[in-house]
């Protein structure tokens, strides 16, 4: 049962146990992903990556997610690195879903705001796990969607990250476009303006990049998500200073955070057969089909395109 509130509001069924806390003096960092596909693969690998360095990391999924993270979690465990799942129910029933929709493949259209407000409800259940399932945390790096994780936080007297699974140039050039107001002067979503901020000259739409959550029914959730990112204790990006140090160096700037690059987390996997099997792969194609097409091509003959269904 996917969406029922546990009656406790402790982890359900995560298999975590205290085997894996080890001294009480290891630095204990708590990921509170966004369950979609481009959020949720790259905090899982980020955890995996900082869990190389010896801190225990935890990771929180809804039931639907947890089932598609444990494989890669379960494997690093196996291979000694303390991580574990923290898996909490969503009550979805609370903000008119039906069961299963912690799923978001299967949130019906027209309730993508509910299931937003639904995120909400695991504040106090996730607290309660944190308070009395050790290690105390020392840290949430949260993904910067779930502003509600900063009651959680503040509660607990520990810092708050954000998280970022996109790269500088991206969230720089959002920041710019709304702290600017540049789409003020235009009335066509399809007109373009000028990215304030930035060396080069970068032009977009309103339509192409509206900005985080800037749609009918979000503006609510925008704002807390804007202010939450605001009063962060700093920011982890998925991306290194050498792919874009402009961009890097002006985000941390313009947010006046501090800000870890730390990517490409992806990198944790060595071969690609953990590569392909993160997430949900119902729909992928076989990882080695893949590696003896690409080994029939010649160099600099294939493009790789991403489109992040979000």
């Amino acid at each position: 049962m996917a969406c029922q509130a546990a009656p406790n509001g402790r982890a359900n069924g995560t298999g975590t146990g205290h085997e894996d806390v080890g001294s009480a003096a290891r630095a204990h960092f708590v990921f509170v992903p966004l369950m979609y596909q481009g959020h949720v693969i790259p905090a899982v690998d980020t955890a995996l990556l900082l869990a190389t360095h010896g801190s225990l990391a935890s990771v929180v999924a809804t039931p639907s997610n947890a089932a598609r993270i444990r494989p890669t979690v379960d494997l690093a465990r196996r291979s000694g690195l303390p991580i574990r799942l923290v898996e909490l129910p969503l009550d979805c029933a609370a903000e008119g879903l039906p069961e299963g929709a912690d799923d978001v493949d299967k949130i019906p259209l027209g309730l993508e705001v509910n299931y937003f407000r639904a995120l909400t409800l695991l504040a106090g259940p996730l607290e309660r796990h944190l308070r009395t399932d050790p290690p105390y945390p020392t840290c949430i790096v949260s993904d910067f969607c779930h502003a509600w994780t900063v009651q959680v936080a503040a509660s607990l007297k520990v810092p708050r990250l954000c998280f970022f699974s996109m790269c500088a140039f991206c969230v720089l050039c959002q920041h710019n476009v709304e702290r600017y107001n540049s789409y003020d002067a235009v009335a066509d979503d399809n007109e373009p303006v000028v990215v304030p901020g930035v060396e080069r000259r970068i032009e977009v739409t309103r339509a192409q990049a509206p900005g985080f959550f800037r749609a009918p029914g979000f503006e609510k959730l925008a704002d807390e998500i804007e202010l939450a990112l605001a009063e962060s204790d700093g920011v982890v990006m998925n991306s290194f200073p050498e792919m874009e140090p402009e961009y890097v160096a002006g985000y941390a700037a313009a947010r006046n955070l501090k800000l870890w690059t730390i990517g490409p987390v992806s990198l944790y996997h060595q071969h690609a057969t953990t590569l392909a099997k993160r997430g949900n792969t119902t729909t992928a194609v076989d990882a080695d089909e893949c590696l003896r097409w690409l080994q029939g091509k010649e160099p600099s003959t294939v493009v790789y395109v991403s489109f992040d269904p979000k």
